[in-house]
């Protein structure tokens, strides 16, 4: 699969995102940003970090008709923030839950907004959420399924999720 159709559809889940959150879609207000993904980097600011990547694998294709080939190209969108010390238990080291609900409901929005989405983009046409594949989400601390100790060692939440789209390109 060409990389151009991988980041545009990418660049078309950045933009897309950017309306929406100017149209005050979500609980909490963020300026998204196309990225290469660098979640796992600590964060040395307070601010709402929501990173869009072009996920180069798996990348699976079926041709739709004689002249067109529909690909499946998930995007990744990660929402991270470092936790300020203010917003930390002293007697237990754990941050307050109301901020980390708070940000686990920003991400389950984000999902629930793509699950709903189709993308009209200039260089991808027309791109949908594929019905057949999940949209994953995985985040940290308790009850996430990703590692929790980042939320308590360096005081970072990270939810991420995979939405699958489907993208049609005449051949």
């Amino acid at each position: 699969m060409d990389d151009d159709i991988i980041d545009a559809v990418a660049d078309a889940v950045a933009a897309d995102l950017v309306t929406a959150v100017a149209a005050d879609t979500f609980d909490i207000r963020f300026a998204p940003e196309r990225s290469n993904g660098d979640w796992e980097q600590e964060l040395t600011d307070d601010e709402l970090h929501v990173d869009v990547v072009a996920v180069t694998t798996p990348v699976n294709g079926t041709f739709a008709t004689r002249g067109s080939f529909e690909y499946k190209t998930p995007v990744d969108i990660y929402v991270r923030k470092r936790i300020d010390p203010s917003m930390v238990d002293p007697s237990t080291g754990r941050a307050a839950m109301t901020h980390v609900k708070a940000l686990r409901r920003l991400v389950f929005q984000i999902q629930q907004y793509f699950l709903k989405k189709r993308l009209v983009h200039d260089d991808i046409g027309d791109a949908q959420w594929d019905p057949e594949e999940s949209a994953a989400i995985r985040t940290n601390g308790p009850g996430g399924n990703m590692r929790s100790s980042g939320l308590r060692t360096t005081r970072q939440f990270v939810g991420m999720i995979r939405v699958p789209f489907l993208v049609t390109v005449e051949l």
